[in-house]
């Protein structure tokens, strides 16, 4: 999976390998993902707030680029799937 940053980068900043989805009530889910989540409990929260079901993504070989990469067309709303970039 590739990593894309909206705006004002607009480019694709990294890739990595989906392993598993966690899912389950939010306060569960933080407590399996707390460690590795990269965000604070406060910014969860609010992310999550009023939804009776999180999910996070387990990755890994994470390859973040020196140099973000152009997408050769427009980037989607929610995702597009491509072979290469």
């Amino acid at each position: 999976m590739y990593i894309y940053a909206s705006s004002p980068v607009s480019k694709v900043v990294g890739e990595f390998e989906p392993v598993d989805v966690i899912h389950g009530e939010p306060e569960d889910v933080w407590l399996q993902t707390k460690a590795y989540a990269g965000v604070n409990k406060a910014f969860y929260d609010a992310y999550f707030d009023g939804r009776a079901v999180a999910y996070a993504i387990v990755i890994q070989n994470l390859k973040m680029y020196d140099v973000p990469k152009e997408l050769p067309f427009h980037a989607p709303q929610s995702f597009r799937y491509i072979e290469h970039l």
